[in-house]
């Protein structure tokens, strides 16, 4: 009768329900967490993901940003082997695009493939968060932003062709 907003809105809530009554395991549990977050049970699979997307993009460009005013953001020429071919990099980085190269699974800003963070040698130790390896964990946030992004793309083009997509 074209209520469809609305009744999605119910099966919705009628999985919320069953999440508050029924007695799950802790790993289901988990798995329908993040089922209800990322895909709103199937009802809804783009909006949380496409938000996801969002705020990710948006920590990953602080990040970045923080990274290149700290100096750790450097040309990938400096971090080559001797003898590697070097190709032409973009004269300046851009935090902003660099984090959407990041997300996207397509490089079509060339920023991800032209700069790199630094890594500072590794050591463990409790220290002040100044004396932390900062490069190596700009390093590992963008090493999940790029595998986030593949799987987020991968979900909101599942959404849009109504691959998880529930009646």
């Amino acid at each position: 009768m074209g209520y469809e907003k609305e009744g999605r809105q119910i099966l919705i809530g009628f999985e919320e329900e069953r999440d508050r009554r029924e007695n799950f395991g802790m790993r289901e549990m988990g798995l329908r967490w993040l089922y209800r977050r990322a895909l709103r049970y199937g009802y809804e699979p783009r909006k949380p993901t496409a938000v996801i997307a969002v705020a990710l993009y948006l920590v990953g460009w602080l990040f970045v940003a923080l990274g290149n005013r700290a100096g750790l953001m450097v040309p990938l020429s400096e971090l080559s082997t001797p003898g590697a071919v070097i190709h032409v990099q973009p004269d300046q980085l851009s935090p902003m695009l660099y984090s959407m190269d990041a997300l996207l699974p397509i490089h079509a800003f060339r920023q991800e493939e032209h700069w790199w963070p630094a890594a500072e040698s590794w050591r463990w130790c409790v220290c002040w968060p100044t004396a932390l390896p900062w490069g190596h964990l700009l390093r590992v946030w963008l090493c999940f932003q790029i595998l986030a992004g593949w799987i987020l793309t991968g979900l909101i083009v599942a959404g849009f062709a109504g691959i998880v997509r529930r009646e």
